[in-house]
């Protein structure tokens, strides 16, 4: 059946919470249906169970089964990281590994089996990875299939936003500004292609840190901000007062309904 009948939830998750939207096809346009869930099990071991300790019991209400299903992961699911540009033309193969030697240059040795997957960047340049638990991606899996929904993607929230605006950051240097609660990811690219990526913590609202932030990120790149366009993608964040900064060429990526399109 085509996508455009099709009903599709989408399902992000959060490091404290859980939120559901299920969307109609477009040829059968309905309201969509929301749900938002804090973690429930306190007794879970780790965050990431806890995550899908909460996302399985929510999936047993017959409103979000038999559908498609697509995935996003908050960024403080995922760990990231640039990997340089190789002076060779590698295999696939090759790739990953040497971004797997990048993750571990940055985090050192660990138990944790990762799955890491390359963004889908232009040859010769450098590419960020993302890298995921392998045990939390075989038991999310479990938990779609065990519904019944069809998994369509799963995916890092960082890779989702930057492919929704990948044509306007295709240009001269911009920045790509990801902020959910408590975390800010902030990317430079030059003409499409990554020259750094720094996380920050945020406790404070968006348009009161966010100028700071900034600032402290050119400065790890070493840029010049002021110079720069900034694409901003928002999730879960008010961004109440970020019209009445100066200083910033911004742009916000304002969602709606699971949705984003983008505001200058």
């Amino acid at each position: 059946m085509s996508h455009l009948y099709k009903d599709t939830l989408q399902i992000t998750l959060h490091a404290d919470k859980v939120e559901l939207c299920r969307r109609s096809g477009r040829l059968k346009p309905r309201p969509p249906v929301h749900a938002v869930q804090a973690l429930t099990s306190k007794a879970s071991a780790t965050v990431t169970a806890g995550v899908l300790d909460t996302l399985e019991q929510m999936l047993q209400a017959p409103q979000w089964r038999g559908v498609d299903v697509e995935v996003v992961l908050s960024n403080a699911l995922v760990c990231y990281a640039i990997v340089p540009a190789s002076s060779e033309v590698l295999a696939a193969n090759d790739e990953l590994a040497l971004a797997q030697l990048k993750f571990r240059q940055i985090h050192g040795p660990s138990d944790v089996l990762w799955e890491i997957r390359l963004g889908n960047m232009l040859a010769g340049s450098d590419q960020v990875a993302a890298a995921l638990e392998k045990d939390f991606l075989a038991r999310l899996r479990e938990v779609l299939l065990s519904a019944q929904l069809r998994i369509r993607s799963v995916e890092p929230a960082l890779m989702r936003g930057f492919n929704r605006m990948r044509g306007k950051l295709a240009g001269p240097d911009a920045w790509f500004v990801q902020a959910e609660p408590g975390l800010v990811l902030l990317a430079h690219l030059r003409s499409g292609a990554w020259t750094s990526l720094t996380a920050l913590p945020s406790e404070s609202p968006l348009a009161q840190c966010l100028p700071a932030l900034l600032r402290e990120a050119s400065l790890l790149a070493g840029q010049d901000v002021q110079q720069e366009r900034v694409y901003l993608d928002a999730v879960g964040v008010d961004t109440q007062g970020l019209d009445t900064l100066t200083g910033l060429n911004l742009s916000v990526l304002a969602r709606q309904a699971g949705m984003a399109r983008a505001r200058p």
